[in-house]
């Protein structure tokens, strides 16, 4: 219910902000988010060869807007004020993911390949002219079109197992990258289980040490 109301309230809030700055409500329509739907990176997903309803898996893309896959119809990574696990939310801090911080939107994983994975995204969407980076990993399925698909060939789908396990203590105080790493190798648990292999954790990064000089008038904040 709340997901239900939250969305036409922040369309209401768009078209009174609108209508208050020009005194046409027709402006509305200019402004309207959702009036993009159907040109959509989502839509345009939706509608092609690789959304399959006996496949599970997530989506990422170089210019989702966060609920338009709910609204579309197929998980990706992208969320905004929804009703979630808040064990998601201790995972992407956990990650350290950047699009995390202000703990009222998820917006995709960083375009960290790992990170990624650990999360079952198989495809990447960008614009046709796109020239940003493309996640590791990920090869040129559709090039032609209004926007281009790219498939995850490390691609980690909903349910995977582990032979092998480690404590969270063991974890807690590892760098980030390194969390992420590891988990690729083993689950993390809360205590020990006997008669189940523990793995131990690996050190994959070193953070390069950096100094922070702050000139005249400006503020900084670690």
């Amino acid at each position: 219910m709340i997901v239900v109301l939250l969305i036409p309230a922040n369309a209401c809030v768009v078209g009174i902000m609108t209508y208050y700055d020009t005194g046409y409500i027709e402006e509305y329509r200019k402004y309207d988010n959702f009036s993009r739907y159907e040109n959509s990176q989502e839509v345009f997903f939706k509608n092609s060869e690789y959304v399959s309803k006996e496949e599970y898996f997530r989506t990422d893309g170089s210019s989702f807007t966060q609920n338009l896959g709910m609204i579309a119809g197929f998980p990706n990574s992208y969320l905004y004020f929804s009703i979630i696990n808040p064990h998601i939310g201790e995972l992407f801090d956990e990650l350290e993911i950047a699009d995390h911080r202000s703990k009222i939107f998820f917006a995709g994983m960083d375009g960290r390949a790992v990170a990624g994975n650990l999360v079952s995204n198989k495809y990447f969407l960008a614009k046709g002219k796109y020239k940003g980076e493309v996640p590791y990993g990920y090869t040129l399925k559709a090039p032609n079109g209004q926007y281009k698909i790219y498939e995850n060939k490390y691609f980690l789908p909903f349910g995977y197992t582990y032979d092998k396990y480690t404590t969270y203590n063991e974890i807690k105080d590892a760098f980030s990258l390194d969390k992420e790493a590891n988990m690729l190798d083993m689950v993390y648990l809360e205590e020990k289980i006997p008669d189940i292999e523990q793995g131990v954790p690996k050190k994959y990064y070193s953070e390069i040490p950096y100094k922070v000089e702050v000139g005249n008038r400006v503020r900084y904040k670690p």
